[in-house]
């Protein structure tokens, strides 16, 4: 099979490279949520790192309504880890899913891609800890920079890095130890 052999010759030129399976041609050509959400439940079943890429949404009057149906497919489905869009400014050349029109103003499918973006951006969070010292924050798999200060302090007393991953999924309580 040609996948496995450039797989294997990935792993040889590189041994930490990171490899992925792709969608190719899976949630385009007007394909149904249900089937979208089948195939990558297939595809995750594998048990390998799945990307979306190169997802484009050929034009027409449900164009952005149908991008924001597999954006958010692949966004929420647990074996996702991302997300590569084909389409950018029809100045450069994006015929299809335009994003920006010749003036860079956005079209509808750009506008779709600016909402769920700032729908889906963890925001920067306060949290005060409770007399136990306890405090809860909803955040999004990633990287963070945790900066504890003391009550009453004006700078920060600790500066933690801290990676949520979906190595650990559902509800997930770290513990701190500052000080």
């Amino acid at each position: 099979m040609l996948r496995r052999k450039f797989f294997g010759r990935a792993h040889e030129i590189d041994r930490n490279v990171r490899l992925f399976m792709n969608e190719y041609n899976t949630v385009e050509n007007n394909a149904t949520t249900l089937r979208i959400r089948a195939a990558l439940d297939l595809y995750g079943s594998m048990g390998l790192p799945l990307w979306l890429t190169e997802v484009s949404v050929d034009q027409g009057p449900y164009q952005g309504e149908y991008l924001e149906q597999i954006l958010r497919e692949g966004y929420s489905h647990p074996a996702v880890e991302g997300i590569i869009m084909f389409g950018g400014p029809e100045e450069a050349g994006y015929k299809e899913l335009t994003l920006a029109d010749y003036e860079f103003m956005n079209t509808e499918a750009g506008d779709v891609v600016d909402r769920l973006l700032g729908e889906w951006k963890s925001p920067i969070t306060e949290a005060e800890a409770d007399e136990e010292g306890f405090c809860e924050a909803s955040l999004f798999y990633g990287d963070y920079e945790i900066a504890v200060r003391k009550v009453g302090a004006n700078s920060v007393t600790s500066l933690i890095s801290y990676k949520l991953s979906s190595a650990r999924p559902g509800e997930t309580v770290v513990h701190l130890r500052v000080g």
